[in-house]
Parts: structure tokens; sequence; C-alpha cells
């Protein structure tokens, strides 16, 4: 029984540390950002060098390609192409993300449900609702948030630990209203669409949201 609980530890720990690694605040936490942000223009230098251009249609070239031939062996598969298509193809999105959720529940490997194996993807799909439906990363020591709403989502409402503030982020189609509990930690800098604006505790912004997040 240790044996068996020991195993399902080291691979539940092996599949969520992607996880981690790609989540912005920890890359802050730790200097890996910077290291991202070398990499990425490091594999710009790569195509310059080897005389391909790298513009900004070779993203969604490469994501069609792979997307058209992904076997989706992995139910982490299903969580990185709904997190690359979140933006561009919602509809798309949402069915990789639908897919990624009924991995477990449906245990559609058809046994390793029971061996815990799918606990990476299913901390993926949490991920997708709280950073990728806000747009929520920190960049400049700021949290910041692009909400779009899935079509399916009329609402998202949740809680985050920033700084010392209780943060509630209530989500609609029409509105952000980011509210900080009462408490006394140092108001917090937040930006949601573009706009800039100081949150101290026990406050609240309302912020209509564009068309294009509806």
């Amino acid at each position: 029984m240790a044996a068996e609980f020991e195993k399902r530890f080291w691979i539940s720990l092996g599949l969520t540390l992607p996880i981690l690694v790609l989540s912005p605040m920890l890359q802050a936490l730790v200097g890996l950002r910077e290291a991202i942000q070398a990499t990425a223009k490091w594999v710009s230098d790569l195509f310059d060098r080897l005389g391909y251009p790298f513009e900004y249609e070779t993203i969604p070239r490469n994501i069609a390609y792979y997307a058209g031939r992904a076997s989706h062996g992995s139910t982490l598969s299903r969580v990185v192409y709904s997190w690359v298509l979140a933006r561009s193809d919602r509809p798309r999105a949402m069915d990789f993300f639908a897919q990624a959720l009924q991995s477990d529940v449906g245990d559609i490997q058809q046994g390793t449900t029971a061996e815990g194996i799918h606990l990476g993807a299913m901390a993926g799909t949490v991920d997708l609702v709280q950073r990728v439906s806000t747009g929520m990363e920190v960049r400049g020591d700021v949290p910041r948030l692009t909400p779009e709403l899935p079509q399916e989502m009329e609402r998202l409402d949740m809680r985050i630990r920033y700084r010392g503030h209780s943060l509630d982020l209530p989500d609609s189609r029409l509105t952000h209203n980011p509210r900080a509990s009462d408490g006394e930690a140092p108001p917090i800098t937040l930006c949601v669409e573009g706009e800039v604006c100081d949150l101290a505790s026990g406050t609240s912004r309302v912020f209509p949201l564009s068309e294009d997040a509806t």
C-alpha cells in the first residue's frame, strides 16, 4: 500500500510541476520569467539565423499544423490545446476544455483514473479558468487582468490572495468588479484591460469591459 501511494505521489508531482513552472506568479517569485523571456528571444534569434521569418502568423500556423496531427495520447494535451486556442478559437478551446474535464470522470484511458495520474490535467483545467478566462498575469509587480469569458460562461467569481489582500474578482460579460476585503495591507496597483488603478483594503472598483471581451 505504501509503495503504491509513493508511486502515485511521484507521478502526480511530475505532472504538476509543468503547471507550476508556467505560473506567472511563481515565475516572478523565483526569477524564472526573465529566463522564459530570454528563451523566447533565443527562439526568435534562431529563426533569424536559419533564414526563416518569425512573424506573428507563425504562431497560429504552427498551432493549426499540430492541432491537425496531435493524437492527444496524454490528458494534458487537451489542456494545452484549450490554452493556446482560448483567445483565437474559443469554441474549439471549450471543446478541448470539456474533454479535459471528462478525462478523469469518464476514465477515458480505461483504468488510469484510479492511479491518480490525471491530477496534473485536473489542475490544468482549474488553471484555465483562473488565468485564461480572466487573462490574469503579474508583470512589472502589477496584477493585470483582461477578462474574456467563454460564451458558455455567464459569470465567474473567484478569490485570490495577493500581497496580504484577499481579492474578490467577480466577472460578468459587461463588467469586472474587483473588491479588496477589509484589512491592514497597504494599497496595491491593479491593471484591468490597460486601465491602472490603486486598490486599498475595503474598497472596490468597477471596470466596464470592451466588446471584445463579451
